[in-house]
Parts: structure tokens; C-alpha cells; sequence
């Protein structure tokens, strides 16, 4: 079953929200960003969170030892590093991080085919040369680049481009997900996760009936796969 994030959480109203219709995780962004907050403020958050709920929290190039640090302080379960971020970092964060808390790295998709195609092999060959012994990802984030900006775009990359990518690697489909296409997106990818933030808000707020209608969206395609496959 697809795993669902609700990212970009700020306000205990968006807790409540999430605990009335579960998602898999929540994303609280530490970065700059329209939705950034807090540890502090974070924490508070978490402190209401339905304990079955995971927290992750989004960095962009952050130090390590900050990165451990909020890690701990917030209580999360994953940290999403969506920077340039590399082995280096990777290595450090699983010595420091407290036993099974993931690690999540972006790997941005421009919307030109080409130029993703590119990246994407780049990024493979890069995985490839660490061998299984390294400390590699638990998850790799797709998400969309326009114009240097990965993140917040609100757009969709070339998912098909990506499609044999997703059948090796646990991949989070991130990038301009709404109740609309997400269904597109899984039975194209079929990706472990499908992460969605401005798809489920009216004026950066959190909104009940778009979180409902992505939930089901979800729920429905996966009912749909597994019947394909029978």
C-alpha cells in the first residue's frame, strides 16, 4: 500500500487535521521556506500528533550536528535532507541519529525529459559506485526542479521518465500532487510514498476535504492495483 506524507505542517490546527485522517507521516519544514518553522515550535506540534503518525523533518544543506540536534529534540522518525546533500552527510547522520530514524534524500527532476534523464542517470551511477555496504538512503524523494528550485514548485515532473528508477530504489513521489493526479502518478511509479503539501491547502492553510479527497484518491488506486494484479 502507498504510504502518504502531509508535508509542511504549521499550526495545531493542521495536527488535528492530521490526526483525523492519518497519514503515514507528516513533514515539518526547518528550511526557508513559506512553511518553515521552528524546533521549538515543532515540538510542540509533535507533542499532539497522534503517535502513530510519523514526523519528518525537512532540511536544506544544514549541518549535521544541528540536523541530530532538532532530530532529537522534535522527535522525529525521519529526517529528509533536500539539499546537495551527499555521502558525506549521509554517513555522519547514520552514526549520530538515534537507531531507526530514516533518512530521506532529494533527488531533483527537472521537467525538461532530457535534462532528468540525465540527472537520473547521474544520481544511479552515484548510488551504484557506493555498493549496499555504504550508508545509503532509506528513501529517495523525486521531486520537481524549475529554473534551481526544487521544492514548492507546485509542478509535476516527467513521471514515466522515472518509472524503471522507482522499481529499484524505495522512492517518495514528491512535486505538484494534488487529489487530481496522484492516482496518475502511483500507477505510473508505483512509488512507496506520495508526499503532498500545496495539494491539500486554500492560502497555505491546511483544508479537511482536499486532505479527504487525496487520502481516498490514494486508497482508491491502490484498490485498483491490487485488483489488476489478482
Amino acid at each position: 500500500m502507498t504510504r502518504i506524507k502531509f508535508c509542511g505542517m504549521r499550526r495545531h490546527e493542521d495536527i488535528a487535521l492530521a490526526n483525523q485522517f492519518m497519514p503515514d507521516y507528516i513533514g515539518l519544514i526547518f528550511a526557508p521556506s513559506k512553511r518553515q518553522i521552528t524546533p521549538e515550535h515543532a515540538a510542540a506540534l509533535v507533542a499532539h500528533l497522534d503517535p502513530s503518525i510519523r514526523p519528518v523533518g525537512v532540511f536544506v544543506n544544514e549541518a549535521v550536528n544541528r540536523i541530530v540536534a532538532i532530530a532529537a529534540q522534535v522527535g522525529l522518525a525521519a529526517v529528509q535532507l533536500h539539499g546537495d546533500e551527499g555521502p558525506p552527510e549521509w554517513t555522519a547522520l547514520r552514526q549520530q541519529l538515534a537507531p531507526g530514524t530514516e533518512i530521506w534524500q532529494k533527488l531533483a527532476i527537472p521537467v525538461d525529459p532530457e535534462a532528468a534523464a540525465r540527472r537520473v542517470q547521474r544520481f544511479e551511477s552515484a548510488l551504484t559506485q557506493l555498493g549496499r555496504d555504504q550508508s545509503l538512503p532509506d528513501v529517495i524523494l523525486l521531486d520537481t526542479e524549475i529554473g534551481g528550485q526544487s521544492g514548492g514548485t507546485g509542478q509535476t515532473f516527467p513521471w514515466q521518465l522515472l518509472a524503471d528508477f522507482a522499481r529499484h530504489h524505495t522512492v517518495a513521489c514528491a512535486g505538484g500532487l494534488n487529489p487530481g493526479n496522484v492516482a496518475a502518478a502511483i500507477a505510473t511509479l508505483h512509488p512507496a510514498i506520495v508526499d503532498c503539501s500545496s495539494g491539500i491547502e486554500r492560502n497555505l492553510e491546511k483544508q479537511a476535504d482536499l486532505m479527504a479527497a487525496f487520502r481516498a484518491a490514494v486508497h482508491n488506486q491502490d484498490s485498483e492495483d491490487l485488483n489488476h494484479d489478482k
